[in-house]
């Protein structure tokens, strides 16, 4: 399984996401999993968040996007 578990005092913002019903249906599957995995459910919008988040630290075009904003606002 490719997240971790999800930390315990990490804040969670709720938004509205539109999903197809076939993604909705494969999120649900993989909240059963994680439940398997790391014996506690999850809700929905902390798995989204926690699949976003794991998605965008793995994505070196993105890191890099943001370390080049980050110098261009540090000059």
């Amino acid at each position: 399984m490719k997240l971790g578990k999800l930390p315990e005092k990490d804040p969670v913002e709720s938004k509205p996401v539109g999903l197809k019903k076939s993604a909705w249906a494969k999120l649900q599957q993989y909240q059963r999993l994680y439940a398997k995995e790391h014996g506690k459910e999850i809700k929905t919008n902390e798995l989204v968040g926690l699949m976003l988040e794991t998605f965008m630290e793995g994505d070196k075009d993105f890191q890099k996007f943001l370390k080049d904003e980050e110098t261009a606002n540090a000059a």
